[in-house]
């Protein structure tokens, strides 16, 4: 049973250390190498630890569908969030940014 509680405590430590982000308006050849490449630009860090990145395609053509989620550290994700004067522009759209809302 302490291997289980262990596990579970590293989910929960995981999930206090990351965040993930809604990005939507994406044009339909970005790609999630490019998104990275970006907000790692945009932090001017290329160490930014980006977790994952999920770019929605649409199963029958495999075209994106304007969007994507991102998950980053906690710390990258507010300051993407909060830290944005100037708009946010990728492949010719201007990035819509908001957290992710757990259903």
């Amino acid at each position: 049973a302490s291997s289980l509680s262990t596990e579970m405590d590293d989910q929960m430590d995981d999930s206090n250390k990351t965040k993930k982000i809604y990005v939507g308006n994406l044009s339909e050849t970005t790609t999630c190498e490019g998104l990275v490449r970006h907000f790692k630009d945009f932090l001017d860090d290329d160490d930014t630890d980006v977790c994952a990145c999920d770019l929605m395609t649409d199963r029958n053509t495999g075209a994106s569908r304007g969007y994507a989620f991102v998950t980053l550290t906690k710390e990258n994700a507010e300051r993407l969030l909060s830290e944005r004067i100037a708009p946010m522009i990728l492949d010719g759209h201007e990035l819509i940014l908001g957290e992710n809302f757990s259903r």
